[in-house]
């Protein structure tokens, strides 16, 4: 009998590229996949209809989250005040949390009610999708799984809701048969949060394949040295305009480029009149990667200040300049400097001041001829970190529960 797997988002695949990438692993098997996730109508709209076109033997199923659908969205929006207002209340309530956490809650119950089908394993990814699965995975007892890409209780400063999804983290995860981490703090703060550590627990680091990166060639060594750095959105509140002003004072020995979607505001201020600045427009994936791999220098800059999640989180940017064979600038976040120890041949990590920023890009271009040599072994070495490798143990788990 064919088996089957229900994924859970509260956004959509081309938003939630860690989900698209599990899907990716099961689509090519014997195992019938159903996907259930929102319409967002925003930038991202396009690109999910190109891959529900790619992935057609999927069966997927949208809910709207905006007034598109107009009386669903109200009902979410008065359950999720209601749920707001009650949560102090009734802290035990899981339900009433889940409420609190936010409408696309409520949207994927009320969905739930009306699916009759019986799948052999459900996996939520994002807070919105926890109890919902959870509650319909007790209802048909079948086995359920939570990928935690970002640790929730330490994203923004919403106090209801932060607290809302520390409550059902508490209460749920413990009876997941597996629970995926993203990175080895955020599986350390999760296990904090529970009091408790779990032999299902594993960590599955943000990589990529193999296949989406290569070794560019040498280059003239009297060549600038090629930064760069990347963002959905390029735009204030990234990290970029704590590092502009010291990289100008190396204007005529960088180059940097940036990749992404321009927010208007910034380039007038920001990059327009820094004629060491390229930029390119947003890139799928794959082809992102092998642009990386033609720059020396990638820029990790995160704000440790920002939020909690910021400071235990390891990015998706900070992976692909690994694989890239980048030499890599790492700000001083707790997950990045444990990165930078494992991988220290790979880059340094600086503090977000001028003083100890100048020191080190003076150093680089100092070493500009080295760093480039050394990217092949950079390179090679960063091969054991494939998407390939990595999800070896999640097809494991995955095998171990539908067998």
């Amino acid at each position: 009998m064919q088996k089957h797997v229900l994924f859970v988002t509260s956004t959509n695949l081309a938003s939630n590229p860690r989900c698209l990438k599990e899907i990716k692993l099961l689509y090519n098997t014997e195992v019938k996949i159903t996907v259930v996730a929102f319409h967002l109508h925003n930038w991202t709209s396009i690109k999910e209809e190109e891959l529900n076109k790619e992935l057609n033997k999927i069966n997927f199923h949208y809910i709207d989250a905006t007034k598109a659908d107009l009386m669903p969205w109200l009902w979410a929006s008065l359950m999720e005040k209601l749920g707001g207002y009650l949560s102090k209340l009734f802290s035990k309530n899981d339900f009433i949390q889940s409420l609190a956490v936010g409408k696309r809650s409520w949207l994927l119950q009320r969905w739930f009610k009306k699916w009759d089908q019986k799948p052999d394993l459900i996996i939520a990814h994002n807070p919105a999708a926890l109890y919902p699965s959870a509650i319909f995975a007790k209802k048909k007892a079948i086995p359920f799984a939570v990928d935690i890409e970002d640790y929730y209780p330490g994203e923004g400063n919403a106090a209801t809701s932060t607290r809302s999804i520390a409550v059902l983290m508490q209460h749920l995860i413990p009876k997941t048969s597996y629970t995926s981490y993203a990175a080895p703090l955020i599986k350390k703060y999760t296990n904090d949060l529970l009091q408790t550590v779990s032999n299902s627990d594993i960590v599955i680091n943000n990589t990529f394949s193999i296949n989406d990166f290569f070794l560019s060639e040498r280059r003239n060594s009297d060549d600038k040295i090629k930064f760069v750095w990347f963002s959905q959105f390029i735009d204030y509140g990234r990290g970029l305009e704590k590092v502009l002003p010291t990289l100008d004072d190396f204007a005529n020995d960088i180059e940097l480029t940036l990749i992404g979607s321009k927010r208007e505001e910034f380039f007038n201020k920001e990059v327009n009149s820094r004629m060491y600045i390229n930029h390119i427009a947003s890139l799928s994936q794959a082809d992102l990667n092998k642009e990386l791999c033609r720059h020396d220098i990638g820029l990790a800059i995160e704000d440790s200040a920002a939020d909690l999640n910021r400071n235990i989180c390891l990015t998706n940017k900070i992976w692909a300049y690994l694989q890239a064979g980048l030499f890599i600038i790492a700000s001083d976040t707790e997950a990045q400097q444990l990165f930078m120890e494992e991988h220290n041949m790979h880059g340094v990590v600086v503090r977000l001041n001028k003083n100890d920023l100048s020191s080190n890009i003076k150093n680089i271009i100092a070493d500009k001829q080295s760093i480039q040599s050394n990217k092949q072994d950079r390179f090679k070495e960063a091969k054991n970190y494939s998407w390939e490798n990595e999800s070896t143990l999640l097809k494991t788990n995955w095998q171990s529960i539908l067998q």
